[in-house]
């Protein structure tokens, strides 16, 4: 999915590469923070 459109849009490939990092970044910060919810 991500290589598709990197092949489509090459000058957006890093933006999404960086988005990608910070979203990865933050569900592991999530997931390892106490749930407030609960």
């Amino acid at each position: 999915m991500i290589e598709l459109y990197a092949i489509k849009k090459p000058e957006k490939a890093e933006e999404v590469k960086l988005f990608q990092k910070g979203f990865e970044k933050l569900i592991y910060h999530l997931e390892n923070e106490p749930n407030p919810f609960l």
